[in-house]
């Protein structure tokens, strides 16, 4: 199991992506790069303890995680799973007109 000091030191070649992504003589386009590292950092907090033996959707973007551009008639959550199981998904739709599914290996963002 890795420690709190080397999960943390993985982030430390974060700072040699912000060249690739700012001009870093332009302030606005340095602090609009780091916002979206802190958004990514956040938004793994929901996935980061997923178990696929008991997914539950939780937040993927939303307005306040949204680095993606999303379609404010939408509402996108993310589940982990095991690609080799077996889900039955129940509730209540409510009032949506459909409910739109995409199964993906990693999930968003992750290569």
């Amino acid at each position: 199991m890795s420690s709190w000091a080397d999960r943390v030191a993985k982030f430390e070649g974060t700072a040699d992506l912000l060249p690739s992504l700012a001009n870093q003589d332009d302030l606005q386009s340095m602090a609009e790069a780091e916002r979206l590292f802190f958004m990514t950092l956040a938004s793994g907090w929901f996935t980061a303890f997923a178990d696929p033996d008991f997914p539950d959707f939780v937040p993927a973007v939303n307005t306040h995680l949204n680095c993606v551009g999303t379609n404010p008639d939408f509402i996108y959550g993310t589940a982990s799973i095991d690609g080799t199981g077996s889900y039955l998904l129940t509730g209540e739709r409510g009032d949506g007109l459909f409910v739109l599914m995409d199964i993906v290996a990693g999930g968003l963002g992750v290569m």
